[in-house]
């Protein structure tokens, strides 16, 4: 048997200490975390096949360089009146893709012209959302559970998220989000395009649905 002296389990628990990983979370626009964007997009958790491209200014993302994003969300409108979904739904394939971004004043309509040096995939194949999964809006603007995704370690500058899905052929949901016309914010700290289809290359403005990102200490 070990017998543990009060020096060894003291160092034990500094080690545990010293290897605990912080998760924190950020909000695209910043400003809208405890407040709606405005209008609704069926992008991200539409029923049927979606490309769907998110650029976000670097301003946005200051306190998550240098650390592992690994996962977002979002949230319903204002008006839902329901937890989504009411049964789990199922995505065939659900993609996702991380990289450097154009500014979001300068997006293109050609999706492949905001992607800026390497494209890395972050997550591939079938997405399963629970039953109540996203909650209504409510006085908290609550977010939806996190969709996870490989560490993708941010240095920093204008980032482009990518989401290419199949659609689930389920129910879909409205997510809330800031109007690609007039939308305060949209076109310099945040901007989207659009295209049905899983394997679109080009699209329409779209609406930027405001994000709950992940990050992970390095």
């Amino acid at each position: 048997m070990i017998v543990m002296k009060p020096l060894a389990l003291t160092l034990l628990a500094l080690t545990t200490v010293r290897f605990a990983f912080a998760t924190d979370y950020l909000f695209a626009p910043n400003d809208r975390q405890t407040s709606g964007g405005g209008v609704g997009f069926f992008g991200p958790l539409a029923n049927a096949p979606r490309t769907y491209q998110l650029i976000i200014n670097a301003n946005q993302l200051t306190g998550f360089v240098g650390r592992n994003l690994n996962g977002f969300t979002f949230r319903q409108i204002s008006t839902s009146t329901a937890a989504w979904p009411s049964a789990p739904v199922t995505y065939g394939n659900y993609d996702i893709y991380l990289s450097s971004s154009v500014a979001p004043s300068a997006r293109s309509l050609t999706f492949a012209a905001n992607i800026v040096g390497s494209q890395l995939q972050v997550r591939s194949g079938p997405l399963t959302i629970s039953s109540h999964s996203f909650p209504i809006l409510g006085t908290n603007f609550s977010f939806g559970t996190d969709i996870a995704f490989s560490n993708y370690l941010y240095l920093g500058g204008n980032l482009l998220i990518e989401i290419r899905h199949t659609g689930s052929g389920g129910t879909n949901t409205a997510v809330d989000s800031v109007a690609s016309s007039g939308g305060t914010g949209y076109g310099s700290q945040v901007s989207a395009c659009w295209q049905s289809g899983y394997t679109a290359t080009s699209g329409s403005p779209g609406n930027f649905a405001v994000t709950r990102l992940r990050a992970l200490d390095v």
